[in-house]
């Protein structure tokens, strides 16, 4: 394992890294627009699929039916059972 505290550190060769240095500045360059094309696309996708599981309400679904109740809820008995219910506790 080489000593890095020594001065044997300064004996590398400065050619090798002055020849190394600018193609590995060319190879960044080249694949940073692909880095941002490739965020983009992941950004606009996940954005359709956010949009495209979005489930719209139930209420329209009369509409398409042709039920007359359109724009309303169906009523539940279970909730006028538990209106009742608090109107006699509140008594």
């Amino acid at each position: 394992m080489r000593n890095y505290f020594t001065t044997e550190a300064l004996n590398e060769p400065c050619a090798r890294n002055f020849i190394i240095a600018p193609f590995m500045g060319l190879l960044f360059l080249m694949f940073l627009p692909f880095i941002g094309f490739y965020l983009t696309a992941k950004a606009l996708v996940a954005k359709m699929i956010d949009v495209a599981s979005f489930s719209p309400p139930q209420v329209g679904n009369a509409y398409l039916t042709g039920s007359p109740n359109f724009g309303t809820l169906p009523e539940s008995d279970s909730l006028s059972d538990i209106e009742k219910e608090v109107a006699n506790r509140r008594k």
